[in-house]
């Protein structure tokens, strides 16, 4: 499980308390809130803790992950995937929109990055699956609405 930053709020003994209970092998890529010491119950939560992570999904198909939006990444000519937070669902995340049109308007550059904010609608706070992201954004992008909205 991949975790892109700004874990929590609580205290690092709360945090590693409710990180414990979590299933799954637990990666961090490092928010800009996460500040771990090394041999902390916390960062023993984690098989790995890093600022940055490049993951080959086979031969071909690469996701790159960072708790940063980058307009730019490698890859990113071949259809490699942008995994960001940090953003939310603000502002910020609408200049991140901005990039992806214009970048695909002006140049047709492939801008395959998405928002993995635990808030947002594809998200809803539970961990997901590459596919699951992609297809839960699609659909939002799609409906214009929160994807948990009850139809009436």
């Amino acid at each position: 499980v991949y975790i892109l930053g700004d874990i929590s709020w609580h205290d690092d003994y709360k945090t590693a308390e409710i990180f414990r209970q979590l299933k799954g092998t637990k990666i961090l890529i490092k928010g800009n809130h996460d500040n771990i010491k090394r041999d902390s119950e916390l960062a023993k939560c984690f098989a790995r803790i890093q600022d940055y992570a490049e993951l080959y999904l086979d031969k071909k198909n690469k996701v790159v992950m960072s708790h940063y939006p980058m307009p730019f990444w490698n890859g990113q000519f071949r259809d490699t995937v942008q995994l960001y937070g940090h953003v939310h669902n603000s502002h910020q995340w609408n200049m991140c929109e901005s990039w992806i049109e214009e970048a695909r308007r002006l140049q047709d550059i492939p801008m395959r990055m998405y928002n993995v904010g635990c808030m947002m609608p594809w998200m809803s706070y539970t961990p997901r699956t590459l596919e699951e992201i992609i297809e839960g954004y699609e659909r939002y992008k799609m409906i214009g609405r929160d994807l948990n909205a009850k139809d009436d």
